[in-house]
């Protein structure tokens, strides 16, 4: 079972076949969120069986703009490897600007893996530096292979791919108006009465 899915990886994609089973929602948390110009943000990449499906590999491509954000920083979770890094191969690397491949293949057997998981897991955690101000998009746009079927997203134990549902994302980077401190308008008050006062006594004398 090890060998099977380590070839998937090797292969850098998932067996054609579909398991039959309900599909797998893949999602991102959360799905849009609005921050700060020159601030960091975390989104993690959620897969949720449906059915009581076990993911043993995934590999796709999230698209972003990297005009608005820079991805600087993937960590993987341990649905894969049950908190021990030498049980699973994770991936990931740019392929070009806004285009980020995640992957990663269990060594875990399957009693293994249903104790790592159950319901909703994290498969990595993305972070993202705001670099301008607008809208990116969180896209899952495929796998290395170019290959656009969430069929080809997820796969199980046994190296049977999962179906996916998939659900795209957003982050929206604004530039707030940042208010003046109290001390800065304790200033501009006790500017604004000095004048007054100068104002006031040029008309007496006039």
């Amino acid at each position: 079972m090890k060998n099977l899915r380590l070839a998937a990886l090797l292969s850098v994609g998932l067996m054609a076949a579909p398991a039959f089973a309900d599909p797998v929602e893949l999602r991102f948390d959360p799905d849009a969120q609005t921050v700060d110009l020159g601030s960091f943000v975390t989104v993690d990449v959620i897969a949720n069986p449906l059915d009581d499906d076990l993911v043993a590999v995934f590999d796709f491509l999230i698209d972003f703009n990297s005009s608005i954000v820079d991805i600087v920083a993937v960590s993987f979770g341990t649905a894969l490897n049950g908190g021990d890094p030498l049980a699973s191969f994770p991936f990931a690397a740019l392929f070009g600007p806004g285009t980020l491949n995640i992957a990663e293949v269990s060594l875990l057997d399957e009693d293994d893996l249903e104790d790592a998981q159950g319901g909703a897991i994290t498969l990595a955690t993305l972070t993202f530096e705001a670099i301008a101000v607008g809208t990116s998009d969180l896209l899952f746009s495929g796998n290395i292979l170019g290959q656009q079927d969430p069929f080809n997203f997820l796969g199980d134990e046994d190296g049977d791919a999962l179906e996916a549902i998939v659900f795209d994302g957003s982050i929206t980077v604004v530039d707030r108006v940042q208010p003046v401190s109290e001390p800065g308008v304790l200033l501009l008050s006790a500017i604004g009465l000095l004048a007054a006062g100068w104002a006031t006594r040029r008309r007496r004398r006039g």
